[in-house]
């Protein structure tokens, strides 16, 4: 099981770091690469690690106590709540962004989806990145 969790946190990590990567240094190789080919690769390992940090942030809240709202509202409380709620609204933007690029014609994508991958590819490196590094660091204790 530990095994387990060291490749999760380490696959949440990596993938971190490459759509930050990606994102980030994207308009400097436009010209030679072709971006929204690579973009529609990441987003199946997007998909997947999002998923995942959602699992991840709904089990630590629930053993928290965090359901039940009889546990005091502590700094610990207030992390976990923040990382499942970030994780939730990751995965709702996430989706419904990916089902309209993966329906529509390629470089079709209207305007106000494209602002928000601006969104979504930050909070996206945050959450799953942060998640990783809990389950590297805690993953024997949760």
């Amino acid at each position: 099981m530990i095994i387990a969790r060291t490749l999760v946190a380490a696959g949440l990590m990596l993938v971190s770091v490459v759509v930050a990567a990606h994102f980030i240094l994207s308009p400097f190789y436009q010209d030679i690469m072709d971006i929204d080919r690579m973009w529609f690769v990441l987003n199946w390992f997007m998909a997947v690690a999002a998923v995942i940090a959602l699992i991840v942030n709904y089990h630590r809240f629930k053993a928290t106590g965090g359901d039940s709202g009889d546990g005091p509202v502590d700094r610990q409380y207030l992390r976990i709540s923040v990382a499942l709620f970030a994780s939730l609204t990751l995965v709702i933007w996430f989706f419904w962004n990916w089902f309209d690029d993966l329906t529509v014609a390629s470089g079709s994508q209207s305007d106000t989806r494209l602002v928000m991958w601006a969104f979504i590819d930050p909070l996206f490196v945050l959450v799953t990145g942060a998640t990783g590094l809990h389950v590297w660091r805690f993953g024997r204790s949760t």
